[in-house]
């Protein structure tokens, strides 16, 4: 009888990305074109990442001349699978509507130029490129889970609420500390906190380090946080598993990699199993299977 009734039960209903773990690629649009091992990795378009299994982005972005360029360092290495913010994050739109049920997206906005005199001027640009290519009904927004409360902060004082309603959506996280103060708070962007817990927009940590033991206590809460695998192709050069290892047992929602697919000559690969998410192995859930998250 109770196997019955979990059966007829909506999962959604039970489930919270909190309770899942997935793959993140780091500078998700980068195309390698040079010989230089800390930049030595190519991601593919961002709509095929999304329809391989990748449930997190990161862009980064440069105001110039009105827009935002997306590429790492001008000059050195702006290789780039998508020319720009708007149209990188139609791409991610695109592989977004191949996989209608897909857990939610999280895409981090990392914005490298320093805010100017027309930092209002380049934010609302920013928001009008992720509207531009997503569109409201695609984004799940800070507004979305505060709902009627005070604060973000006192919405998420149970943790990360349920997936009913959040699938298929793509959440968009200003990720640069310096532009936070420019996130108004009826935007439709989160602001990534790192951690801070007491930030009354905390919902969102990027907590680069997967040794940090904040990342418990953040993850304790039902916040999402990301954190990295391995970084400037170190450990994927040695076949280093160690940093992957305690980021997949740290409990972090989002492993960033730049190698969701194996290494070429080593065969270094971060995944989470066969299919796009696992149960996460520290915000337990006995209600979860990996199948319950995203079917495959």
């Amino acid at each position: 009888m109770l196997a019955l009734l979990l059966a007829c039960t909506p999962t959604d209903a039970l489930l919270s990305m909190a309770d899942a773990q997935v793959v993140g690629t780091h500078n998700s649009y980068h195309v390698n074109i040079v010989d230089f091992q800390p930049w030595n990795y190519t991601h593919p378009p961002l709509d095929e990442q999304v329809v391989t299994g990748i449930r997190q982005f990161e862009l980064d972005g440069a105001w110039e001349d009105g827009g935002w360029p997306v590429y790492h360092i001008a000059d050195l290495d702006d290789g780039t699978n998508c020319v720009d913010m708007e149209a990188c994050l139609a791409d991610l739109e695109r592989g977004s509507e191949q996989v209608p049920d897909h857990l939610p997206i999280l895409v981090l906005l990392e914005l490298k130029t320093d805010p100017e005199a027309d930092a209002d001027v380049a934010m609302a640009a920013l928001e009008d490129a992720v509207l531009a290519s997503i569109g409201l009904e695609g984004l799940l927004t800070p507004a979305d889970l505060q709902g009627d409360a005070a604060t973000l902060q006192d919405a998420m004082a149970d943790g990360w609420p349920v997936l009913e309603g959040q699938r298929g959506r793509i959440i968009a996280a200003v990720h640069s500390r310096g532009w936070v103060g420019y996130v108004d708070d009826a935007s439709p962007l989160f602001v990534d906190v790192h951690g801070d817990l007491e930030d009354p927009r905390a919902a969102i940590h990027s907590m680069n380090e997967p040794e940090d033991p904040h990342i418990a206590e953040v993850v304790a809460a039902g916040h999402l946080v990301r954190t990295r695998s391995d970084a400037d192709v170190i450990e994927p050069e040695l076949n280093d598993t160690t940093r992957r290892d305690t980021a997949l047992a740290s409990g972090a929602t989002f492993v960033s990699t730049d190698f969701p697919v194996p290494h070429p000559t080593t065969g270094f690969v971060v995944s989470v199993g066969d299919g796009p998410a696992r149960c996460n192995p520290v915000h337990t859930n006995t209600k979860c299977t990996p199948e319950r998250l995203e079917p495959y």
